[in-house]
């Protein structure tokens, strides 16, 4: 039991291990109905409001529930399952590496948007970026905040006030590592 306990509170502290997306890449998923228990029900609703994990809605919560739970039944049963889990497991990281990509570009683009909005005030300018450089330096250290702290030294570099905190040795070009 204390293996298992330490174990999910490794879950934690490390968000790619949930897994919860609704459909794979091409979009196909089935609606399933389940009944549950009120207590069981009310366990998700906290479990959410209390934001310590990454669950949106109750059904991301059972979904990752439903993906773990499998998973070991196909581990402890030999089932021969683990190929289409793995592939679950696949899908769920190009997802999410996906979803990681997009959300860089479009803010990257408001960015833009916001700094050319500013018009020529380069107080204001330097304003917004170094604002939002202190907001990126606070991401944890992962190739993401790498590329937002490349794409703002890249774009808006004359702007950036403290370039203490953007040593070039500090940019990398690709560390592998996750959104």
């Amino acid at each position: 039991m204390r293996k298992k306990l330490e174990r999910d509170l490794s879950l934690a502290a490390n968000p790619d291990q949930f897994v919860f997306h609704a459909s794979d890449e091409k979009g196909h998923s089935a609606h399933v109905r389940v009944n549950l228990p009120t207590e069981t029900v009310q366990v998700t609703a906290e479990i959410i409001a209390k934001g310590n994990f990454p669950y949106r809605t109750r059904e991301d919560l059972i979904r990752d529930a439903v993906y773990h739970r499998l998973s070991e039944l196909v581990e402890m049963g030999n089932l021969g399952c683990g190929d289409q889990l793995r592939r679950v497991e696949a899908t769920d990281y190009i997802l999410k590496q996906e979803a990681a990509a997009k959300r860089f570009l479009d803010q990257m683009q408001k960015l833009d948007s916001v700094i050319t909005s500013a018009g020529d005030s380069a107080e204001h300018q330097a304003e917004i970026v170094n604002a939002i450089l202190d907001q990126v330096n606070q991401m944890p250290d992962t190739y993401w905040r790498n590329r937002y702290r490349c794409r703002i030294q890249e774009r808006h570099g004359h702007l950036i006030r403290s370039r203490l905190s953007l040593k070039p040795s500090t940019f990398l070009e690709d560390t592998g590592e996750d959104a």
